[in-house]
């Protein structure tokens, strides 16, 4: 897969404002004021944290389901509920299912080797 290049001189906004990374540029990047959203990647730990690997997985997440990645997100509120609180329609589960063995190998596979799930809230 070509990944999007990312580098420690990007910024969030530069992040969120890239397609590749499908449904999910609306949900990780969240609750943050203009000075966070703004600040670059390296005063955030770029080369500790691995925003490399897990920025490169939500890609293959999004283009792997031919929905942009809408299939990891999941309902946390039944439908009636939503309809009741409009507010609640935004909030989902987020699921980043583990590689399997028969992956293709990746640096991060040891350390990323299960399944992550996440309750996140769309901000506007």
């Amino acid at each position: 897969m070509n990944y999007s290049k990312i580098s420690e001189e990007m910024t969030v906004s530069d992040l969120v404002s890239n397609k590749s990374y499908g449904v999910f540029r609306d949900f990780i990047f969240t609750y943050m004021t203009p000075d966070h959203y703004n600040r670059k990647l390296s005063e955030y730990g770029f080369e500790k944290v691995g925003f490399e690997e897990g920025l490169h997985r939500m890609e293959e997440l999004a283009a792997s389901d031919g929905m942009n990645g809408e299939s990891f997100l999941h309902d946390v509120y039944p439908e009636s509920e939503q309809k009741e609180q409009w507010d609640k329609a935004f909030a989902k589960y987020l699921h980043f299912p583990a590689k399997t063995q028969n992956s293709e190998p990746t640096p991060y596979v040891n350390r990323l080797s299960v399944s992550f799930t996440a309750l996140i809230h769309k901000v506007f």
